[in-house]
């Protein structure tokens, strides 16, 4: 090897060769950090908008995309974890709404179970229906004649529990998720 001037010897070309790749390397790792930083923004964005917007199977899509980049973009996890907790939240709050239908209700269980929180979607679902059917009772009137009473409550009761047994099979299509056992 020749000495420089500096006394250092020059490298040969294939250490020259590494040395410049490496250093492309480390310029290609920043650029893909901030693709991911610029990735994880914008979706984040566009889920705090989907959860204000009620644009709920938009929101879980978004949700389940995310969990799928997770393993490539391990930075995602503090932005993920907080809005799908503020989306399962607001659903557990829409389900929980005593004028549902039951299409909205198969809806919003659906949504939890893709979220991973169907134990949450049942217990609020029943306690959601529960108390509806505390309300019907009240609104029955007595009006002196016990059997025409006990019949009234009868049916209204017979009948809460009919539509909620209903439309709790239409939600739960999964026995995993609809046995109260089940440890999550």
């Amino acid at each position: 090897f020749a000495f420089t001037g500096e006394g250092v010897p020059p490298l040969p070309d294939w250490m020259a060769d590494l040395a410049s790749k490496a250093g492309d390397m480390g310029a290609s790792a920043k650029e893909k950090a901030e693709r991911d930083a610029r990735w994880i923004g914008d979706w984040s964005d566009e889920l705090t908008v989907s959860i204000a917007l009620r644009e709920w199977d938009r929101a879980v899509s978004l949700v389940e995309e995310g969990e799928g980049k997770l393993a490539v973009m391990p930075p995602l996890a503090a932005k993920l974890n907080p809005l799908k907790a503020s989306l399962t939240t607001a659903l557990l709050q829409s389900l929980s709404a005593p004028s549902n239908r039951k299409s909205t209700v198969v809806s919003l269980i659906g949504l939890l179970v893709r979220l991973k929180a169907g134990a949450a979607a049942r217990s609020t679902f029943l306690a959601a229906r529960a108390d509806v059917i505390k309300k019907c009772v009240r609104k029955i009137t007595f009006e002196g004649h016990i059997g025409t009473y006990i019949g009234d409550l009868a049916t209204v009761v017979f009948t809460g529990i009919k539509n909620t047994a209903d439309w709790f099979l239409a939600s739960f299509k999964q026995n995993e998720v609809a046995s109260s056992t089940c440890h999550s």
